[in-house]
């Protein structure tokens, strides 16, 4: 299991670091959301992407039978949703706050997320 804890916590550090690199026009994007199509169809993108990336690795996790056999998609969705989630508490909920650092969430959420997996 140590593989996937590996490759998951390397995953959740680069999406956030992306996360936090386009943070402006991310949260101009959710205030001004169905004002601009052309921002909503680019920012639709970031997700997007991070779960195709995901399903993938799962899809060969499961053949390597590195993982027990679940829904891809499912689990590249929630996990993308609990990783934006982050995001929007860190920026939105608790701006300038560091109540829940990210190896906090790493430890504790992505072990998780792992354990589920097995």
């Amino acid at each position: 299991m140590w593989e996937i804890e590996k490759d998951l916590k390397m995953l959740v550090r680069e999406y956030q670091a992306l996360l936090e690199q386009k943070k402006s026009v991310i949260l101009l994007s959710l205030k001004e959301a169905g004002k601009f199509p052309e921002l909503d169809t680019l920012i639709k993108h970031i997700p997007q992407k991070y779960i195709n990336i995901l399903e993938y690795y799962f899809e060969t996790m499961i053949k390597k039978e590195k993982i027990k056999k679940v829904d891809p998609y499912t689990m590249a969705t929630n996990f993308a949703f609990m990783n934006f989630g982050y995001f929007l508490m860190r920026t939105r909920i608790n701006p300038g706050e560091d109540d829940f650092p990210i190896d906090d969430f790493i430890e504790k959420n992505i072990d998780f997320f792992i354990q589920s997996l097995q």
